[in-house]
């Protein structure tokens, strides 16, 4: 009882895992395996996956992530 008492509430948002893999924009820079794991994993409910190109076609920054900026 008294362990109960002293731990925290959590929230279901406060447990959810973010990945964010950043890389060079082509055609096999998306980690495929980090997305399907995102979804197929059983704890995929708490996993938020997320890509951004690092550089576009000029070789610059690329808009996601200068909007990630």
């Amino acid at each position: 009882m008294i362990m109960l008492a002293l731990s925290p509430v959590v929230s279901a948002d406060e447990q959810v895992t973010k990945i964010t893999y950043i890389a060079y924009s082509d055609a096999y820079s998306e980690n495929e395996a980090l997305e399907i794991a995102s979804q197929t994993n059983d704890y995929s409910d708490l996993i938020e996956y997320t890509f951004i190109a690092y550089a576009n076609s000029t070789y610059g920054a690329s808009e996601q992530l200068l909007a990630a900026a």
